[in-house]
């Protein structure tokens, strides 16, 4: 390609049966606590007398669709760049071998976005030797040529969430591997993906769009159904290379990590109960690092 580039464009899709995953056998059906008020859930079990029993089974399924491109201009005349960029979309209904069914007669609504999918992942990547006194020959080409920048940029969107809640509204014994919610309404309506203080107007996800689904009922939800906020990190590095004679030289690094200084949106508040539902109200510990070295090579 022009500018000495080199393009590579892949399709890639993968298909996956008979997935591990797990299932609770010992699960009454939805309904059973309440129908059977005040007796003990171990006595309206399958297998009475015991808790959930959970048992690894190869049934789930997964399949991935990508669009991957890649641009890259090798090392010439001192500068190399490159990029990469990827549309994906991986789908599932066991993301891990220890994903358990929320309703163990009825996976219909397990299937969404795979937990660690990320629909866009972009990548840029970069190394300049500036122009000036690559090959410096007397002392103050040396003190003055030299340098070198060098780079990295990471940007991708978030990883999907399910909205669900603990307690034991479905009437099965137990929500410890939750129970999801109904949907009624626009998760996007009156939603401005911004950072909330938990006492403002501002919601990643509309809160209103979802309720408690009536007594001794799974909600209607489907797992995964909302997504985390993206995130990105920029990278740089400064060289400053000092020849010695022959082919020894000084080099002085200046490694700056998150050169912008700016924290990522940490997860979304997906728990129905909490007052902060809908919100993101916490930022990950990213911040600005600068790494200070010398290198002698010889």
């Amino acid at each position: 390609m022009p500018f000495g580039f080199i393009i590579d464009m892949t399709y890639v899709g993968r298909k996956g049966r008979y997935l591990q995953r797990e299932r609770n056998i010992n699960q009454p059906v939805a309904g059973t606590t309440q129908a059977n008020p005040g007796v003990n859930i171990a006595a309206l079990r399958p297998y009475k007398g015991y808790g959930s029993i959970r048992i690894s089974e190869n049934s789930g399924r997964s399949i991935y669709h990508s669009l991957q491109v890649s641009a890259d201009r090798r090392y010439t005349n001192g500068l190399k760049v490159g990029a990469a960029y990827t549309l994906g979309k991986s789908e599932d209904n066991a993301s891990d071998k220890r994903n358990v069914l929320w309703n163990s007669y009825d996976d219909s609504n397990f299937w969404g976005p795979s937990s660690f999918d990320r629909t866009h992942v972009l990548s840029v990547y970069y190394i300049y030797d500036l122009p000036f006194w690559r090959d410096p020959t007397t002392l103050l080409q040396n003190l003055l040529g030299g340098w070198q920048i060098s780079g990295a940029t990471f940007v991708r969107s978030g990883t999907p969430f399910s909205i669900t809640r603990t307690n034991d509204i479905a009437g099965v014994g137990d929500g410890g591997f939750g129970q999801p919610v109904d949907i009624i309404g626009d998760p996007d309506a009156n939603a401005n993906g911004e950072f909330s203080t938990g006492a403002d107007s501002n919601f990643f996800f509309n809160p209103a769009a979802f309720a408690n689904p009536a007594a001794g009922k799974f909600g209607n939800s489907t797992r995964n159904i909302l997504r985390n906020p993206g995130d990105q990190q920029w990278d740089l590095a400064v060289f400053k290379n000092f020849g010695l004679g022959g082919v020894r030289r000084l080099q002085l690094r200046a490694e700056i990590f998150n050169l912008l200084n700016k924290p990522n949106l940490s997860g979304v508040i997906n728990d129905i109960t909490n007052p902060n539902f809908g919100r993101v109200i916490t930022k990950d510990n990213a911040r600005r690092d600068i790494q200070l070295a010398a290198r002698f090579l010889f």
